[in-house]
């Protein structure tokens, strides 16, 4: 079992403080510990995976067996993402969630988890706010940072006639194609949502569904919605 401690310690290694200087990171942010709870002589007990730092302009991975690694957002080439709330007989029980960065070269890390989200649960506690809900922030805000580095360059090549490829969804400048469902204009596209973790878009008073994959092998989905008007 794992489990994510937010810490408000801001003293780091001399490891970590050369390599944020180096890649430029800017100030430190935030600072998670990702724990491993186990059982020793049948006595529970808690040890540290790895550490996580999150600077102004990318992330820092130390520990988990792999060398300390940076991610800036200028960076990463692929995200993949994916939040799904989980319901019992109508009745909201948790959220899973899910951000992969992967850089240029390959590297990838993962933040992972699960969470009860008051905003679902309609109840004044939950978890956002407190350790996991943080822990799933992040990732939302990494993705989106992420994006935002990419969004000038994605636009430029809209601009130039490009298509653009975000798993079977292709974007241009004049609508969306999917190899099933063809070709759909700008004009005739009504409304954008995601139902039940797939893309689903309403047309001429009706839902089509764009394509048959889910969010979560949407690569780069938080550009996606950039270019499409969906987020800032």
């Amino acid at each position: 079992m794992v489990k994510v401690v937010e810490t408000t310690d801001t003293q780091i290694t001399t490891a970590v403080a050369e390599q944020a200087q180096e890649a430029d990171l800017g100030l430190l942010r935030q600072c998670f510990l990702v724990l491993t709870k186990t059982r020793l002589f049948g006595q529970p007990r808690e040890q540290e995976k790895l550490r996580v730092y999150h600077f102004d302009h990318g992330l820092v991975h130390e520990g988990g067996g792999l060398e300390l690694t940076v991610f800036r957002w200028d960076e990463v080439a692929t995200v993949m993402q994916s939040t799904v709330a989980h319901y019992t007989h109508s009745i909201y029980t948790e959220t899973d969630f899910s951000y992969q960065f992967t850089r240029d070269d390959g590297e990838t890390f993962t933040i992972d988890g699960k969470y009860r989200d008051p905003r679902r649960a309609k109840l004044s506690g939950g978890d956002k706010g407190t350790q996991l809900g943080r822990w799933a922030e992040l990732g939302e805000t990494a993705a989106h940072y992420v994006a935002a580095t990419q969004l000038s360059g994605a636009r430029a090549s809209l601009a130039d006639g490009e298509e653009l490829a975000f798993g079977d969804l292709l974007v241009s400048s004049a609508g969306l194609s999917t190899v099933k469902r063809g070709f759909v204009p700008w004009s005739d596209i009504k409304s954008i949502s995601v139902v039940n973790g797939y893309l689903v878009v309403k047309k001429d008073g009706k839902f089509l569904s764009l394509s048959n994959t889910a969010v979560s092998r949407i690569p780069n989905y938080a550009l996606f919605m950039m270019l499409l008007g969906r987020s800032d």
